[in-house]
């Protein structure tokens, strides 16, 4: 079996987190800033502001400053891509893996995975998640889940 390719974009993580968000993959102005989340259309980094998680709106660039908020990124799958829809199963071929060796050795107390691409079901994507806030804590004592944004925020509309 090959080593998966190094993401473009870094892994920002640290023992004892409170909350590892864990998108899908690097689209591609992620890649080419070498930041989570780069895009301007995407609305993680407002939505983290928004939600009181950060003290205020957090640029990509500043993405290690998250560490000292206690959080962290990665994606499960590395590949960078248009869209998450040209990913295939191989792109998270060892996803799950290494998102159990994150959480046996660096024991965040979540890890929450974000994007719009359902991370379990039918989706291509192995990595399941319980889609609860309430999920049980895993062998290795943290606990995943998929955030929802409430029903108004799910519509097509853009905020912001």
């Amino acid at each position: 079996m090959a080593a998966p390719t190094a993401s473009l974009v870094p892994d920002i993580l640290a023992p004892g987190l409170r909350c590892v968000f864990c998108g899908i993959n690097p689209g591609r102005r992620s890649a080419a800033a070498g930041c989570h989340f780069a895009n301007p259309r995407n609305d993680f980094w407002r939505l983290l502001a928004d939600s009181g998680l950060t003290p205020r709106r957090v640029d990509p660039s500043e993405q290690w400053e998250l560490l000292e908020l206690g959080y962290g990124l990665t994606n499960a799958a590395y590949r960078t891509t248009k869209g998450s829809g040209e990913l295939r199963r191989a792109d998270f071929a060892e996803a799950a893996e290494r998102l159990e060796r994150i959480a046996l050795e660096l024991r965040p107390a979540v890890i929450a995975f974000v994007g719009r691409r359902r991370t379990r079901g039918r989706s291509e994507s192995p990595v399941a998640s319980s889609g609860s806030s309430n999920a049980p804590r895993g062998r290795h004592g943290s606990s995943s889940f998929r955030p929802r944004r409430p029903r108004t925020q799910r519509s097509r509309m853009r905020f912001g």
